[in-house]
């Protein structure tokens, strides 16, 4: 995994190609699951737990700043075991 210029932390990019989906099938889930409140914003709760790291970074030719987030490795092995997860359950729902 390519990593990003912070220590064991990857852009949701990265990630997303990892698990084998694209980066905004990955964020619209994890908006639809309440983990991301809007945009690439996470919640606090996830933040605090240690799998996200929003930043922001400033283009430059535009004096506006812009969010976004990063992965860390708990975040990804978290996001992993959760799209497992996703991935068992509609396999059960689609066999019964």
């Amino acid at each position: 995994m390519k990593q990003s210029i912070f220590s064991n932390t990857y852009t949701l990019s990265v990630v997303a190609r990892k698990l084998g989906i694209g980066r905004k099938e990955l964020c619209a889930l994890l908006r639809r699951r309440g983990i991301f409140q809007h945009g690439t914003i996470p919640r606090q709760q996830y933040i605090d737990r240690g799998y996200f790291i929003p930043k922001e970074k400033r283009h430059h030719w535009s004096p506006q700043l812009y969010p976004y987030t990063l992965v860390t490795y708990k975040g990804f092995v978290w996001l992993r075991n959760e799209l497992a997860k996703l991935t068992l359950a509609a396999g059960e729902a689609a066999n019964a």
